[in-house]
């Protein structure tokens, strides 16, 4: 993702609308699941982490809810003369 000239200030200007933690239900194919992500910024803003968790409804009476969690870093890099946002490979 490119950044604007007009967030030189902030290169992370764009995103913060992003920080915080966002939750709620989710259907789709995979089932029912209740979902959070959260965005918070890293080490003196040099990162933004992403952590997302699903808790899935069990498929059968008696089963355990099915859990997924997953993290992600981005970072800025300045490539020809603009700001670009990066996911660091897991």
């Amino acid at each position: 993702m490119a950044i604007s000239a007009a967030a030189q200030g902030d290169p992370w200007a764009a995103l913060r609308v992003f920080e915080g933690k966002w939750e709620g239900p989710v259907t789709g194919k995979p089932g029912k699941q209740f979902s959070s992500r959260e965005y918070k910024f890293e080490l003196n803003g040099k990162f933004l982490s992403q952590k997302d968790k699903s808790v899935y409804e069990p498929k059968s009476p008696g089963a355990q809810p099915e859990v997924r969690e997953d993290v992600r870093l981005f970072q800025l890099r300045h490539e020809f003369e603009e700001d670009r946002v990066e996911a660091i490979p897991q």
